[in-house]
């Protein structure tokens, strides 16, 4: 397998196809290792366009930039790492079961553009994650994707996003969950464990008609965009 040595000694193995696309496979790090990496968009003139399944699986590495040329990350590929922040590629098309799950130092997660979907437990049990920001062309959340990341206070939906799956968001520490579209597919399960929380929605929408049987304890507050003032702007920084 190849290997592509980068200005700070870490190699990377690769393969490439007919196309000349590369998939990074696995990282080796040279002695005294070091604390971050930054992927380059090209090698030898070929284009990085996937991270394989594990391949920084366990990794000891703080911080990996991801170029902008990836679309795919594979099952497992950040699995247990010692990541710390990702900025998520713009043209992100998959990211796969698993792939930054037991990443227990990862506190912020940015999404640079796509993809559509997250997919099943793809950052369970990020102990330490207080921050996530999605992208605008997210639509779905499978089971598990954010379960027990118990450091996650608050969340907001942008206008986007169609269906969260069950136990997406279960055992977090949410306390304040934001809905700026008036549409989305929730189920009893999509939030469970969180036991006190705030949901903020547009007004009209059907969140905001049917919240008592979308969100049926009482200890749940809700609060519509058009009371909250200045908070609106806030939350929805970033996002149109």
């Amino acid at each position: 397998m190849p290997g592509y040595i980068l200005p700070n000694g870490a190699q990377l193995n690769y393969t490439f196809d007919k196309a000349g696309l590369i998939t990074i496979h696995s990282v080796i790090l040279p002695k005294p290792a070091p604390t971050s990496i930054s992927i380059p968009s090209q090698i030898d003139n070929m284009m990085v366009d996937e991270i394989a399944d594990d391949c920084f699986r366990d990794s000891l590495l703080q911080k990996i930039e991801l170029p902008n040329t990836v679309r795919y990350i594979g099952n497992n590929a950040f699995c247990n790492s010692s990541i710390r922040e990702i900025i998520l590629p713009k043209y992100l098309v998959s990211l796969d079961s698993f792939a930054f799950a037991y990443c227990n130092n990862l506190t912020d997660v940015i999404f640079g553009g796509g993809p559509k979907r997250i997919a099943h437990g793809c950052f369970q049990e990020c102990l330490s994650l207080k921050n996530v920001r999605f992208s605008n062309d997210l639509e779905f959340i499978a089971h598990a994707a954010f379960m027990g990341c118990s450091s996650l206070n608050s969340i907001v939906f942008p206008k986007s996003i169609d269906s969260i799956a069950n136990d997406a968001f279960s055992f977090c520490g949410l306390k304040t969950i934001s809905f700026l579209g008036d549409k989305i597919s929730l189920f009893n399960r999509t939030f469970y464990g969180n036991p006190r929380f705030t949901v903020h929605c547009v007004r009209g929408s059907p969140m905001d008609m049917h919240f008592d049987s979308i969100f049926p304890s009482g200890s749940i507050k809700k609060c519509n965009f058009s009371d909250i003032g200045s908070f609106l702007e806030d939350i929805t920084d970033g996002y149109s």
